[in-house]
């Protein structure tokens, strides 16, 4: 008997090996050179095993091979992946040849019925339905809606002060959250037409759902090894990565918004007068309408906040930055005048700071496309390799965005090389290089580029103003990224302290 179960066990773990190491020969075969890849994990197993961050292995696998070829092959699990090494070619991938692209990696893995709100979001989708919900968000982002929301930003703006102030005398104040608060209580207004109350209430149930939302870990791993290892799982086990309880908070919140909006009659230039637009044309449901409120809170929020807390972090480091900025502030608001929607976003040294920390800290350490038609590349002057339909090329932002090659001593905070009087180049020479790429490009790029940007300023500009800050000791220097949090989140948190001015 025990002979036979023994047997059993060694015939069903053969196969599970055969099964799962079977297709590691796929790029070698190709002629195509990478990391040997590890059984059941492959070559990217960080996101699995969490001893390091998936940007650090990104990173060392970028320098082994960077000078070698333009890109090397990998495998999630053991499903081959394209791992590009050459911006010229991410480039390329993100708009010329956009159309063999045109999937994200995780496009079309979201069943509609299990995750009805997720299944809704654009990065999520592909081909027309894609094509359909951006063109649904698109108008939301016209200058004139961006300017109507400046009065909100002034509004929370306001709230994060009266935040720090209450704060301050208990030592240094944990800005990564105060970010998060922030970005939540903006989009919180701008999407459901309600103060999100993170700033003045010490407990605030959409941070809470956001919080919650963004902690998904264990399901978004369940996800990519289904995804990875057993692809036709997916026919009959149906996942979701947004709970059921965040689902009808959401879609409740969407309701009572729409509700309170038209009873009250107020006409206001916001997201969530669009989204009333699209529903009384018969474009949307509610729940659409929830999906696209989840989508702009997912973008507005995690995101942004990344972004502002790291921004306000090398302030605190380099003063002499931080006082730079406030001159210029102080400078634009000489004579009591107010700075407007235009003002804010034409300040040269504020774009110069969130364009260095969109650099040195961007928002999507990497994106991942899935080819969707099959494409030709040249790894060298012998050889051309075939990628085929369902291959996803994995794009190495962050470590593009830290090679010495493009910016010399990339781990120094320098918004300088954003300025051709300074010795540096513009945006777009960077851009057009393949190397500054925080909001994608090509047709799929971030379409809530300009409202974050405008978030991060507007907070930036309130907080200069007003207060000299400083790093605390508490801040472990230099960061390290935490390998259990799937977004970018620095070990022992942003500890920085601030005093009025």
């Amino acid at each position: 008997m025990w002979l036979i179960i023994i047997s059993a066990l060694v015939t069903l773990v053969s196969f599970g090996y055969l099964y799962l190491t079977w297709n590691f020969n796929y790029w070698k075969d190709r002629g195509v050179p990478g990391p040997r890849p590890k059984p059941f994990l492959g070559t990217f197993s960080s996101t699995f095993t969490q001893k390091e961050h998936p940007i650090d292995e990104n990173n060392r696998i970028y320098r082994e091979y960077k000078n070698a070829v333009p890109f090397i092959g990998g495998f999630s699990f053991r499903s081959p992946q394209l791992f590009v090494l050459w911006p010229t070619l991410v480039k390329d991938i993100l708009v010329k040849f956009h159309q063999h692209f045109k999937a994200n990696e995780m496009g079309g893995t979201i069943d509609p019925k299990a995750d009805p709100l997720l299944a809704r979001n654009p990065f999520f989708l592909d081909g027309e339905e894609w094509r359909l919900k951006r063109a649904q968000i698109s108008p939301a982002f016209t200058n004139s809606r961006l300017k109507a929301l400046l009065s909100i930003m002034d509004n929370v703006c306001k709230n994060m002060v009266n935040y720090i102030d209450q704060h301050t005398p208990d030592g240094p104040i944990e800005t990564k959250e105060m970010a998060t608060k922030y970005t939540t209580d903006v989009v919180s207004s701008c999407i459901f037409g309600a103060e999100g109350g993170s700033l003045t209430s010490e407990r605030s149930k959409i941070r809470e759902m956001g919080n919650n939302l963004f902690h998904q870990t264990f399901m978004f791993m369940v996800l990519a090894v289904v995804s990875s290892v057993a692809p036709f799982l997916k026919r009959f086990v149906k996942l979701s990565l947004i709970p059921k309880y965040i689902e009808d908070y959401f879609v409740g919140l969407m309701t009572e918004a729409v509700r309170n909006r038209k009873t009250s009659g107020i006409k206001q230039v916001d997201y969530l007068d669009h989204l009333i637009s699209l529903q009384e044309q018969k474009e949307i449901s509610i729940l659409d309408m929830a999906a696209h409120g989840v989508t702009f809170f997912i973008d507005g929020f995690e995101t942004t906040s990344e972004v502002l807390g790291f921004a306000l972090l090398e302030l605190s480091v380099d003063k002499v930055i931080q006082q730079r900025l406030r001159q210029e502030v102080l400078a634009a608001e000489e004579g009591g005048e107010q700075l407007t929607y235009e003002m804010i976003m034409e300040l040269p040294y504020l774009d110069r700071i969130v364009n260095e920390t969109l650099r040195k800290w961007p928002p999507a350490f990497a994106l991942s496309k899935r080819c969707t038609e099959e494409i030709t590349f040249r790894l060298n002057n012998n050889r051309e390799v075939l990628i085929e339909k369902g291959i996803t090329a994995v794009l190495p932002i962050w470590a593009i965005h830290l090679d010495e090659e493009y910016y010399p001593d990339p781990a120094r905070f320098n918004p300088d090389r954003f300025s051709e009087d300074d010795g540096g180049h513009n945006v777009k020479y960077y851009q057009e290089k393949g190397v500054f790429l925080p909001f994608g490009d090509g047709p799929r790029a971030c379409i809530g580029r300009r409202i974050g940007l405008l978030q991060i300023k507007r907070a930036l500009v309130e907080i200069v103003r007003n207060y000299d800050f400083t790093v605390n000791s508490k801040t472990v220097l230099p960061i390290q990224i935490d390998p259990q949090n799937i977004v970018v989140t620095p070990l022992g948190g942003m500890w920085i302290d601030y005093r009025k001015l």
